[in-house]
């Protein structure tokens, strides 16, 4: 019988569901974060993330599916899960994430977040020039499912979209213009908005520091909801008190809880919420996952293809 254990997000009805599509094997269920070692001991299949340390206690685990999109706190080091799948959740978190950042932007160009300061000081104030989304430039990058999502959305709103992805390939309708990464910096003047949506690797850590942010316009947003380490923290701070870009706006960071001493706080025209924008507040989001979950369960139990397997020279 195939032990598994699972630690997914769910809703009422959600268990019974796994019951059906594994009749034969044993299930324990527990909520995401109850890790023990006696929980993972024994178990083939792990659907659910679970902190690399407790890969050792899993002596007959083949399979872990992770219901995060991001699987870099494995990627560190491979070796730890030697013959076993890792799978992610890739394309479960595009649309909040996208509508998040579409939500930032607005709020962002419309001073809306300035404003929402003033009115909690009691100050009725005018906080001058702002900026449409209709006729702007936004350069996306990474174009995975959620950098694909955000690109479309903007394109509907009037931007112009630049796609700037690792490897060549069709330009998808929603993107004006597509370019690799190793021609970023000839798009960065044109871009009104910079969104980052990749993911943490060694090839993207620090790939936008002060050279990057000095190429840019003094009036263009930052969005950041990939990963904290694709930008440089100390030169995104100075980019933002000196002027040097109009603003930022923030989900993810280099150290994660942002301590409360850390400068960013206190930086100009920076908007920040607490990697939350892929969370499991919407409801189709983690209906997204167990159905992900359900569909590679099948599928290994078959002797079938899984989806969204880690590619560990790539990174994700």
């Amino acid at each position: 019988m195939t032990d598994i254990l699972v630690t997914l997000p769910m809703h009422d009805g959600t268990r019974e569901k796994y019951y059906a599509a594994a009749p034969d094997c044993s299930f324990e269920f527990r909520k995401w974060n109850d890790y023990t070692e006696e929980a993972v001991a024994g178990k083939e299949i792990i659907l659910g993330n679970i902190p690399p340390k407790f890969i050792k206690y899993a002596d007959k685990l083949r399979w872990i599916q992770l219901h995060s999109a991001g699987n870099d706190a494995y990627a560190k080091d491979p070796s730890l899960l030697r013959d076993i799948i890792l799978t992610n959740a890739s394309g479960c978190y595009g649309l909040v994430i996208a509508e998040y950042m579409v939500g930032a932007v607005i709020g962002a160009q419309m001073n809306l977040f300035r404003y929402d300061r003033a009115m909690q000081k009691r100050k009725w104030t005018d906080e001058g020039r702002i900026h449409s989304i209709m006729d702007s430039t936004t350069v996306v990058l990474g174009l995975g499912n959620v950098g694909s999502e955000f690109a479309w959305r903007m394109h509907a709103l009037g931007s112009k979209v630049i796609g700037v992805k690792r490897t060549p390939g069709v330009k998808p309708d929603f993107v004006d213009e597509l370019f690799t990464i190793d021609r970023l910096d000839e798009v960065l003047p044109r871009a009104d908005i910079l969104a980052v949506t990749l993911p943490a690797t060694k090839d993207t850590y620090h790939m936008i520091r002060k050279e990057q942010f000095e190429l840019m316009k003094d009036t263009a947003l930052f969005v950041n909801t990939g990963r904290g380490s694709v930008a440089a923290e100390d030169d995104l701070v100075e980019a933002l008190n000196s002027g040097m870009i109009g603003g930022a706006c923030l989900d993810v960071y280099e150290k994660e809880p942002l301590p409360e001493d850390d400068p960013l706080w206190d930086a100009k025209n920076v908007f920040m919420t607490p990697h939350v924008s892929g969370g499991w507040h919407l409801y189709s989001t983690v209906e997204k996952i167990n159905e992900l979950a359900l569909r590679n369960l099948q599928a290994y139990l078959a002797g079938g293809k899984l989806e969204n397997v880690v590619d560990f020279t790539r990174g994700y």
